[in-house]
């Protein structure tokens, strides 16, 4: 549907180039191929205009994320609704803005979806020759245009197309009704357009495949991605839906096409481009996909070895994991993990004593602003934890990352689903063009936030040593507070005698 649908290529392109007149009838029929029934979570976007100032539609490639949003656009701007209609209808004349990553992808897609070409506007498009009033073009690129009145039921809208290469101040004037940003927007770009969106209590419309990772606008649309709890969405008037190749017909992306998309994609991309749920791209420090390395959570054997990691912090957070031993497979598995920032000591030990008293704890132990000060660290921790405090196998940062990732590359390195803490900073962990680990964006102190849980990744890796049995005393502990043995399903890993 991105390609417009798609169903212009495949039934109505003859149609599209003979016929001036809107195309909006053709678009979410009632039957055949490409019915409004094979698109729920088009249809849930159109709804959800009702109720909601911020929508975020994180669609995978070829998946129509672009051209829904341009389909609403159109109704609301013509007055004409379908009989299906259930979303926001207005009711006067409308400042609109279509805005993408440049103006070449502006004329290519979104203005092609709403007004057609330079030359043969209102052909193949959205509104049709005879509603299209008059458009102004831009010197650069050609055939791009800067906006054009539509006539419409209530009166002459306007539609102006702009790109996030244009300087921020082109967007710090005016007012608008709706807002289409295709693609990832510039945080500063968002802002802007929220604040001109205010006083006409408008809409504000993101459609894009989330390659850049948990980036300050995709952790404020998606808290959960940033490891915060996701927030009541009708409070703050945000939705947002996932549309992925599942998600549409395979009339619109034949299976075979499917097969050769996903074969060409980078595994780290597969799930932003295939499902629509955002993945860190290029600059992933483990290009690695989620699916290859988060698995469901299970009912840990006593018989393998365990180990807690733990990197001590104060304004950067403290972080601690839970590690567990397949020694028959070599693998390593993630089954808990703990995060906090701005808490003492006795805190943190008390979460990681619930977690076995009999465990070795791998300690970065010189976490402090130098050696001195991790050794005072260290011995604040052996004093509060009931395990054997050790000093962590603290290798040379490049070759820990590469043991991580061969570990991950061969099935031998896993993390239990409920480790949400650990997911958020994996999504995070990226590059920047300097090859330097990228801080994130944290209002309270990003510099000093040093991905604690993924040191502790690094550190679990290169102590497999230092991995401990369960002691006989601890598994008959265990055996009085686990659940049964034949248990299947998911795992509360908040049970500290679970495991």
């Amino acid at each position: 549907m991105d390609a417009t649908l798609n169903v212009g290529a495949h039934l109505v392109s003859n149609l599209a180039q003979a016929v001036l007149g809107n195309m909006r009838e053709v678009y979410f029929p009632e039957e055949g191929p490409f019915a409004r029934h094979y698109y729920p979570k088009h249809c849930e976007f159109f709804d959800a205009t009702q109720d909601y100032k911020v929508l975020s539609l994180f669609g995978g490639n070829r998946t129509g994320k672009s051209f829904a949003p341009c389909y609403a656009i159109a109704c609301w701007i013509s007055g004409e609704y379908p009989e299906w209609w259930t979303g926001r209808r207005f009711q006067k004349p409308l400042r609109v803005w279509v805005v993408g990553e440049t103006g070449t992808l502006v004329r290519n897609n979104l203005q092609r979806y709403l007004i057609g070409s330079k030359g043969s506007e209102g052909i193949g498009s959205l509104f049709g020759a005879d509603e299209i009033v008059h458009t102004s073009w831009q010197s650069k690129p050609e055939g791009l245009a800067e906006r054009t009145i539509i006539r419409g039921k209530y009166g002459d809208s306007i539609i102006e197309f702009k790109s996030y290469d244009m300087e921020r101040r082109r967007f710090a004037s005016d007012v608008a009704d709706v807002i289409l940003l295709d693609e990832e927007a510039p945080a500063g770009i968002f802002s802007e357009c929220l604040t001109r969106t205010g006083t006409t209590r408008g809409i504000v419309i993101n459609a894009f495949t989330a390659l850049r990772g948990v980036t300050p606008l995709v952790a404020m649309l998606l808290p959960q991605f940033a490891g915060a709890e996701e927030f009541d969405m009708k409070a703050v008037s945000r939705w947002h839906e996932f549309i992925g190749w599942d998600d549409i017909p395979e009339a619109q992306l034949p299976a075979d096409e499917r097969r050769k998309m996903e074969a060409s994609y980078l595994p780290s991309e597969r799930l932003a481009r295939i499902k629509g749920i955002p993945s860190l791209g290029s600059g992933l420090v483990w290009p690695i996909s989620e699916d290859d390395i988060i698995v469901p959570a299970f009912r840990v054997p006593s018989s393998w070895p365990q180990l807690i990691t733990l990197d001590p912090g104060w304004h950067h957070g403290t972080g601690a994991m839970r590690w567990a031993l397949d020694q028959d497979q070599g693998a390593i598995y993630g089954i808990a993990d703990y995060w906090k920032r701005h808490e003492t000591v006795a805190m943190h030990a008390d979460v990681i004593n619930a977690w076995g008293a009999w465990q070795n704890i791998a300690i970065d132990y010189a976490s402090g602003m130098n050696i001195d000060d991790g050794e005072g660290v260290k011995a604040k921790y052996r004093a509060k934890l009931k395990g054997t405090v050790i000093n962590a196998r603290k290798q040379r940062v490049l070759e820990s990352h590469q043991d991580v990732y061969d570990m991950m590359a061969t099935g031998r390195f896993f993390i239990f689903d409920t480790c949400r803490y650990w997911l958020a900073q994996f999504r995070q962990y990226v590059r920047n063009e300097k090859g330097k680990i990228q801080m994130p964006n944290d209002p309270n102190d990003a510099k000093r936030h040093h991905f604690e849980l993924m040191d502790c990744s690094r550190y679990a890796a290169n102590g497999i040593d230092q991995f401990k049995v369960m002691p006989p005393e601890a598994m008959r502990d265990r055996a009085r507070v686990a659940p049964h043995e034949g248990r299947t399903g998911h795992v509360e890993v908040l049970d500290p005698g679970y495991f």
